[in-house]
């Protein structure tokens, strides 16, 4: 499952409150060259990702147990030595009991230990660590998809303030422009010095949310580094295209194969073949056990080998036989029960995700009509001010909502690109 990023970009508006950059049209806002994108932020940070990191050895741990549980399969194979020392005890006998009374008897033979059927209980051990293993490369893919949503947040949430805070500086530089119009005009008796003191007003507010938005800024490059090194003198590039809705079947569709609905298909079949190993105690165990002797003394150094045969019938177990196969069923079903709630979970963000990518286009698209029409009623008001036809407040009032709209616009379309990537990744998919 993923979780929800921290303060999706919808609801920034606590951080950008003010005015922003006027002379523009709705586009993609843009940084100067040599800064980083998501996917540079994205490898970065897969580079330094303790979680990956953590996974990749676990993935190598069980490829280890693997091989262990082929060994309990396979035949093994020993050279022993020995030499064995007595006290000398010279009575004159010869026959057996002199071989056996030989001060020094060493032995030496190869020893072949061979399993030759435990219930299958083996082959079960063996394929419960493949899939183990498989499990586990699976949650390496969804620690990377997490690490993107991670990564993804964080970089437009620092590029959302980045933005804002530069149109905040223009807009106080547009203000401070009008604010000297305004003196000269209540210095010559045009303006009343109370417009004067709003409009001074209106920039010592704007100081604030700058100031403001500056440690906004600063927090949002803090988490960014966090996750991947990038220096917060960075400049931010976002080359995301534009996202385009996307039905609600085809996402529902593309998530059948996410990861993490993958690593639980393993853990239940893992909880199967549990079922197959306990019932396995059940069966006789049958195993070899064979010598070839290169070196012997006494009366058995003619015998160049040996071999035997052990069979083990459990009669009665106290009963442990019946709990573990209950306990394996127990098992199996708890799997069962954790995949049907994760596939619920999985359609429930599949169409959250969805709803929020739908959303969030509208709402950019209809902000970017908002900011067309308050550019055209600024440049209107600025035009009639000059003809003397409105007042300086005026003007500055249609400026304050151009830029709070500019500013909405520009959350919600930083908002839909973030979004877009969730839906992706909430399917499966990455970059």
């Amino acid at each position: 499952m993923f979780k929800q990023p921290t303060g999706r970009l919808i609801t920034l508006a606590a951080f950008f409150w003010g005015s922003s950059f006027v002379n523009a049209s709705p586009a993609a806002p843009t940084v100067s060259n040599g800064g980083v994108d998501l996917a540079a932020c994205y490898q970065k940070a897969r580079q330094i990702s303790e979680t990956l990191g953590i996974s990749q050895e676990n993935i190598r741990f069980v490829e280890a147990e693997v091989h262990d549980k082929l060994g309990d399969v396979f035949p093994h194979i020993d050279w022993i030595k020995s030499q064995f020392y007595q006290q000398n005890v010279n009575n004159g006998s010869g026959g057996v009991g002199g071989s056996i009374l030989k001060p020094t008897q060493p032995e030496s033979y190869f020893q072949l230990t061979q399993p030759l059927f435990s219930g299958m209980r083996d082959w079960a051990a063996l394929d419960i660590a493949k899939s183990l293993k498989q499990e586990y490369r699976y949650a390496e893919t969804q620690s990377e998809l997490q690490l993107l949503s991670d990564v993804a947040s964080a970089f437009y949430l620092a590029l959302t303030t980045q933005e804002q805070l530069a149109t905040l500086v223009e807009t106080r530089r547009i203000t401070q422009d009008r604010i000297k119009e305004l003196q000269h005009w209540v210095d010559v008796g045009r303006s009343l010095s109370s417009d004067l003191l709003s409009a001074q007003t209106q920039v010592a507010t704007l100081d604030a949310q700058i100031e403001d938005t500056k440690r906004s800024s600063m927090e949002t490059r803090e988490l960014l580094r966090f996750l991947t090194g990038v220096s917060p003198e960075t400049p931010l590039v976002d080359d995301h295209p534009d996202p385009a809705a996307v039905p609600m079947n085809e996402a529902l569709d593309r998530s059948n194969h996410r990861p993490d609905l993958m690593a639980q298909e393993e853990a239940v079949r893992q909880a199967h073949l549990g079922i197959k190993y306990a019932k396995g105690s059940y069966w006789p165990n049958l195993g070899l056990l064979a010598h070839w002797y290169t070196e012997r003394v006494g009366f058995e150094s003619d015998i160049r080998w040996d071999a035997t045969f052990t069979l083990d019938v459990p009669l009665l177990e106290g009963g442990s036989n019946r709990a573990q196969v209950q306990e394996a069923r127990s098992q199996d079903i708890i799997a069962e029960l954790t995949m049907a709630r994760l596939k619920r979970n999985v359609e429930q963000q599949v169409r959250t995700a969805q709803q929020d990518l739908t959303a969030t286009i509208s709402e950019a698209t209809a902000y970017g009509k908002a900011v067309d029409l308050g550019q055209k009623n600024y440049q209107a008001q600025e035009k009639e001010y000059r003809n003397g036809r409105t007042t300086n407040l005026d003007v500055l009032l249609v400026l304050s909502n151009l830029e709070d709209t500019k500013r909405q616009w520009v959350a919600s379309k930083y908002a839909s690109k973030l979004d877009d990537i969730l839906l992706k990744i909430s399917t499966g998919e990455g970059l």
